[in-house]
């Protein structure tokens, strides 16, 4: 079976750009998730009428994103959108999402890249600095940076 990000590479290696896309946009958000979490059985007999499987509702922030691709007025084309769980990994989305507008870049390279993150997740590998542009099919982003979220390991600015 297929690991996940070799399954996201052959996806966007098969993708075909738009003739008529001018730029792709990049954003990365939190959204507000409801959890329903195990809780721990109460010591002792139960009441009678306790729940068979005690749970508590939570709020969690996941990771969403998406990719879109304009035409020359603006208006959305086409729209690849990603998503992490609470407690996901953000980084590697962030890597994703990085790789596959490399890809795009690749075929397309007059591509105008907008990057408009309201999220800031822990990671330097958002989007891509204008000289970088990768080959296709490479999830491999260290020269992809984002100046709103580049930060080092002891929270300060590179």
């Amino acid at each position: 079976m297929p690991a996940h990000g070799d399954i996201e590479d052959a996806l966007i290696e098969q993708y075909e750009v738009p003739a008529e896309a001018r730029s792709v946009s990049v954003s990365v958000d939190r959204v507000s998730v409801s959890m329903e979490e195990p809780l721990p059985r109460p010591v002792g007999r139960p009441r009678k009428d306790a729940p068979k499987r005690p749970v508590a509702r939570n709020f969690r922030m996941a990771y969403c994103a998406t990719v879109t691709l304009h035409d020359r007025h603006g208006d959305a084309l086409h729209t690849i959108r990603y998503g992490r769980m609470p407690k996901g990994d953000a980084q590697n989305l962030c890597a994703g999402l990085g790789a596959d507008v490399a890809a795009l870049l690749a075929k397309q390279p007059e591509l105008k890249v907008r990057p408009c993150a309201t999220a800031r997740p822990r990671c330097g590998t958002c989007w891509p600095s204008p000289s970088a542009r990768k080959p296709s099919g490479s999830r491999s982003t260290s020269s992809w940076t984002c100046g709103t979220c580049s930060r080092s390991s002891a929270g300060q600015r590179r």
